[in-house]
């Protein structure tokens, strides 16, 4: 009997033996699957941490790249923009400097040349617009720069108005003393003109006056000639021509009712005289004193 009890309790000895030793290896395998778990879990939260980080690593470089890109390309803009202006500033600058220089040029030859033309105002208008063309011919040598600047950097149609405003107002500050001296020279030769134009006036009046008088005078004169002559009638024309002077034509010939004798016509301004003599060696005799 005992030795059963004793076997019985051996066998649940063993027995629990063998259930404690499979309950650990259970608990090992167990703790083994969850280490494994965890392990996958921080390998992948790693790999996403480290995808993360590289994400923002090349957002970051990114970024910068952009920002170092943009800061050259303002850089580039600025300096263009910086050039352009400089070489606008040196084709203004130049052309302003020649137009002042030609400005004393022509002014000193308008000043020389108009003094023949001081009392001919056309003339005088003339020569200066000769001298300002000189002066635009230097202006659009000036303004076709500006525009070969703007063609090169691309420049817009505002800008290169602007910057032809600016040519535009060195050339009137240029040309603004030739006009002051043509304006003067001007004002002279029409001074000049009207005082001839009133003394050729006063001469034409005077030539009309002495013209009328002389025509009164003539008339006059052949009215006096004609009553003169009237009373010559039966006198000798040789008298008559020694009274009032000669004829302007005459017409002598032979008689046509006797061949001996002889007869003619003696004309003055406004009237004639008839006359006969009786024969080739006779005196003319005035015979009619007729009005024209």
């Amino acid at each position: 009997m005992k030795k059963t009890i004793l076997a019985l309790m051996l066998c649940i000895a063993v027995a629990f033996a063998f259930t404690a030793c499979g309950s650990d290896e259970e608990k090992a395998e167990d703790k083994e699957e969850t280490k494994t778990e965890q392990s996958a879990e921080d390998k992948a939260k790693e790999e996403e941490q480290a995808k993360a980080e590289a994400e923002a690593k090349a957002k970051e470089e990114a970024e910068k790249k952009a920002k170092e890109e943009a800061e050259a390309k303002a850089k580039a803009a600025k300096e263009k923009k910086e050039k352009l202006a400089k070489d606008y500033k040196a084709v203004v600058d130049d052309y302003g400097k020649k137009l002042d220089d030609e400005g004393k040029v022509v002014l000193a030859e308008f000043d020389s040349e108009s003094v023949k033309y001081k009392k001919n105002s056309k003339k005088t208008k003339k020569l200066y617009l000769k001298k300002v063309d000189a002066m635009k011919k230097v202006y659009t040598e000036g303004t076709n720069k500006l525009s070969e600047v703007a063609k090169t950097n691309k420049d817009s149609v505002e800008n290169l108005k602007k910057q032809e405003d600016l040519l535009k107002a060195e050339y009137k500050k240029a040309v603004k003393p030739l006009k002051t001296s043509y304006s003067a020279a001007k004002k002279k030769a029409v001074e000049a003109e009207k005082k001839a134009a009133e003394a050729k006036k006063k001469a034409e009046e005077k030539k009309k006056a002495r013209e009328k008088a002389k025509k009164k005078h003539n008339k006059k004169q052949k009215k006096s000639k004609y009553e003169i002559a009237k009373k010559y009638v039966g006198k000798k024309v040789k008298s008559l021509i020694k009274k009032i002077g000669k004829p302007s034509s005459t017409d002598i010939g032979p008689a046509d009712d006797d061949p001996e004798a002889k007869e003619g016509i003696y004309y003055w301004s406004g009237f004639y005289v008839t006359a006969e003599a009786k024969d080739q060696d006779s005196p003319m005799i005035v015979k009619e004193v007729v009005k024209n």
